[in-house]
């Protein structure tokens, strides 16, 4: 169990990096998250939810969306990074999220 918090930590904390080398090499971040071809495990939440992934602005720019411990979108636990964060945020987020994890156990 302890196993699917730190799992999806390093998911969120390495798609960042993914997505970006993924743009140096097509000029654009990908429709889906298909296209990095990265374990499904890396793109699923510790609570088993698929992340929803967006592609904005033609390409220049990203947003991922965590349903968080509800499983349920659009909600206020949903955890959501985008493109514009820096990495220092990334790591924030994803020790938020373990430690969210963790309380939700």
């Amino acid at each position: 169990m302890l196993w699917d918090g730190i799992r999806m930590s390093i998911g969120v904390s390495s798609l960042p990096q993914a997505l970006e080398q993924l743009r140096t090499q097509q000029g654009a971040f990908p429709e889906s998250l298909d296209a990095l071809g990265i374990p499904a495990w890396m793109q699923t939440d510790a609570w088993g939810t698929s992340f929803r992934y967006e592609q904005l602005d033609d390409g220049d720019g990203w947003r991922i969306t965590l349903a968080g411990p509800d499983r349920q979108f659009d909600t206020d636990d949903d955890i959501v990074i985008d493109s514009d964060m820096r990495d220092s945020e990334f790591q924030r987020i994803a020790q938020d999220i373990f430690e969210k994890w963790v309380q939700s156990r």
